[in-house]
Parts: structure tokens; sequence; C-alpha cells
């Protein structure tokens, strides 16, 4: 009884033992090692693991023989893998800084260009995929990685380019998980990251049944905190770049950015007001310029947010 104990405390090895990069192996032969592989390693308990005999797969799944291969199962298998070992691995990394800003890259790469509805090939593959990264919250090992931002930025233009396609409601739901996670962990939020969610709420993009429009009411709701001070300094720029001195008039260029930018905040008001926390100090500021243009502009605004929501009023009262 003792040694059945044992036996079944003692941490998981991994059976598969075959050679995924191999001189003559045909791609469906790959592919049937690779569906193996993945099968096992997605059965395997995190807790429970030996992640000493990952060591040869580890290095084998992330070569460029496999990542750029050319058949699609391949890829999307090879993904599923990888995620699996960084779900096994967690909280630590099993791979380099640079080796995951591949893996990401890679990762995005398979998603924007297979995960464009339940009748694509490898879509369950795809699917998995999303999913370890929104439920295991691997994704956040993005925010490790030393310069990410241009990463950040491609990983929110490929899911605000995907999910106006129609896709399940738990496929939106995932990729707001994602994000998520991205804007509460990263140190910074680039500025185009900001302008991918703000653009959803321009005035052509802001259908109730728009899937974008959704997913960037969504995320900003629940990071409203993290994002307050960004969406305030990118405010706070737009209007100062559109503001003139004392003794310039407005150029009409000017006004309509200045128009733009007030409806932008209008519409936010309306959707997510809790963003606005540090913005209305700053159209009140707007009342006090000489620029009578600006003056209206500023009181068209503030008339709006105060008569379309109580939180908002409070927001005013509370300056």
């Amino acid at each position: 009884m003792v040694a059945t104990t044992r036996g079944a405390n003692s941490p998981r090895k991994l059976k598969f033992s075959d050679k995924i990069i191999t001189k003559g192996l045909t791609t469906d032969a790959l592919v049937k090692r690779m569906k193996t592989l993945h099968s096992e390693l997605a059965s395997m308990d995190q807790d429970n693991v030996d992640t000493n005999t990952f060591q040869g797969v580890r290095k084998e799944l992330i070569s460029t023989t496999i990542l750029l291969h050319k058949d699609k199962g391949v890829r999307a298998l090879a993904a599923c893998c990888i995620a699996d070992l960084l779900r096994l691995y967690a909280p630590d990394a099993p791979y380099t800084a640079p080796e995951l800003k591949d893996i990401f890259q890679f990762f995005f790469r398979q998603l924007s260009t297979g995960l464009r509805g339940p009748d694509a090939p490898y879509y369950n593959e795809y699917f998995y995929l999303l999913e370890s990264l929104a439920s295991i919250k691997s994704i956040v090992l993005v925010c490790d990685i030393p310069a990410a931002d241009e990463l950040l930025c491609t990983i929110f233009r490929n899911i605000f380019d995907l999910v106006p396609m129609g896709l399940p409601k738990n496929v939106e739901m995932f990729m707001a998980e994602i994000l998520v996670a991205l804007i509460d962990e990263c140190a910074s939020i680039p500025s185009e990251v900001l302008e991918i969610l703000l653009a959803q709420f321009l005035p052509a993009r802001t259908r109730t049944d728009s899937p974008a429009y959704r997913l960037s009411i969504g995320v900003c709701t629940r990071t409203s905190d993290k994002l307050q001070r960004h969406v305030a300094q990118y405010f706070g720029d737009l209007l100062l770049q559109h503001t003139p001195d004392d003794q310039t008039p407005m150029a009409p260029d000017d006004v309509e950015e200045l128009r733009t930018a007030h409806g932008l905040v209008q519409r936010l008001a309306q959707a997510v007001d809790s963003l606005l926390l540090n913005v209305v100090p700053q159209l009140e500021e707007e009342l006090r310029v000489t620029d009578q243009t600006i003056r209206s502009i500023a009181t068209q605004t503030l008339g709006a947010i105060f008569g379309d929501s109580n939180e908002t009023t409070e927001l005013l009262q509370s300056e």
C-alpha cells in the first residue's frame, strides 16, 4: 500500500519519446506525432509533473523548422503544445525573453489567420490556444519581455481585427480576458493600444451590436482604474495640441479636431464614464479660456455629460 501511494504521488513523466524533427519525416507523420504529444501534454496536471522530461520537446517545438512549417496543422498543433508547456511550467517560464517574444508573435500570427470561425481548418486547436492564454493567464508573460510595446500593439490590433467576424461569444470572452490581463499586468500602456480601444467609440463604430464596440466597453470598464490616467493624458495632449495661444484664433482644422475629441468624450461618458474621472477637470478648465469657440464646445460637452449621467454629474461636483 505504501509503494502504491508513493507511485501515485510521484511527478508524472512525459512518455512521448519520438523526435519531432527528423530527416525524411512526412508531414502526415509529423502531424500524427504532434497530435500524440499535444494529447499527452494536455492531460498532465501542473501540480504533479516532472518538467525535466520536457527538455527535448521544449527545444524542438520552437525551432524554425516547426514555427515556419508550411503545413497549417503542424503550426496549429505546435502552438497548442507550446501553450501546454507554458501552463505546466507556470509560474516559471520555460523560455528566454527573446524566445517568448518569438512565441507570442507566432501565437497571434496563427490566431489572426486561423480563428476566423468554427468552420475554419484546425479551428478547435486555435480555440484551445486562445482559451489557454486567457484562462491560464500565460499571456501576462508578454509583460516581462523587454521593449514589449510593439508586441502589445500587435496583439490588440490582431484581436480587434478578428472580433468583428461574428465569432462565438465564448471567443469574445476569452479575447476580453487576454486584453484585460495585459492592461492589468503591464507596467505601461502604449499610446497605440489606447488609441485602438478609444477608436471603437467613434461614431462609425458605436453600434450596440458591434462585437468590437462590446469588447472595448467590457475591457475599458474592467480596467478603468488603470486607464484613467492614460485617458486623461491622451485627451490633455489632444486638447493642448489643438488649442491656440490667447492671441491666435483657432484654425478650422483645429476646431474640427477639437469637436471630434469632445464628441469622443461624450460617447465615453455614455458607455464607460469611469474613464473620465481625470478628464472632466480638463474640460472645466476650457470654460476659463479666452477663446469663445473653445468655451462653447466645452460647455456643450459638459452639458451633454451632465444631462446624460447622474454618475458623471457626481464627477463634476466632486471637483
